[in-house]
């Protein structure tokens, strides 16, 4: 939002962890599976699981990322709710043997689960496992919804690393080959 005074024009920054970016991906997903409106990621597992099987690479890749987006959500509600019982902030902290520990942050809320661990560790893990887990289920999404070209199947595939360097992205639309080759189209 722009902010007006005299002699002054800046803009207001807004407060991270906007429910806007929170909500992001399963607003995307919603666009593929408009039934999880209001659901969690236990509902979309449930759904990709009775949808596509136990067997269905969509639904392994679910059971792996579930749990981490259900402990990212369920930190943000403690964390800006204020309910410190289900999450403990630490500051730094001088140990017995005389070092100081950096912040740390342990979680047990819900079905959630974090040891105690540096702050920084864990945002660290937690913006690649985020970008990982995003990647792949946009993927597989797309994958699933994607229709046939001129009578052939269509797919979304891993790319091969000369057309990652040359495309600047891993994974394209195509169709594999016989012999198993990915075949990007575009």
């Amino acid at each position: 939002m722009l902010v007006s005074r005299p002699g002054r024009r800046y803009v207001k920054p807004r407060a991270a962890g906007n429910s806007d970016d929170r909500a992001a991906l399963r607003r995307l997903l919603r666009l593929f599976y408009p039934e999880l409106k209001g659901e969690g990621w236990d509902a979309l597992c449930e759904l990709v699981k009775a949808r596509y099987g136990e067997n269905d690479p969509f639904y392994r890749v679910l059971q792996l990322t579930t749990p981490f987006l259900q402990l990212v959500r369920n930190a943000r509600d403690c964390l800006e709710h204020g309910n410190l019982k289900g999450a403990q902030a630490i500051d730094f902290e001088l140990q017995p043997d005389g070092t100081i520990a950096p912040p740390s942050i342990e979680i047990d809320f819900r079905k959630s689960a974090l040891d105690r661990c540096p702050i920084s560790r864990f945002m660290e893990e937690t913006t690649k496992t985020l970008l990982d887990s995003f990647e792949m289920m946009i993927v597989h999404t797309c994958s699933k919804s994607i229709q046939p070209f001129a009578g052939m199947p269509m797919t979304v595939g891993l790319l091969a690393e000369k057309y990652q360097k040359a495309w600047h992205v891993r994974f394209a639309y195509g169709m594999y080959y016989q012999d198993g080759q990915f075949a990007p189209c575009g």
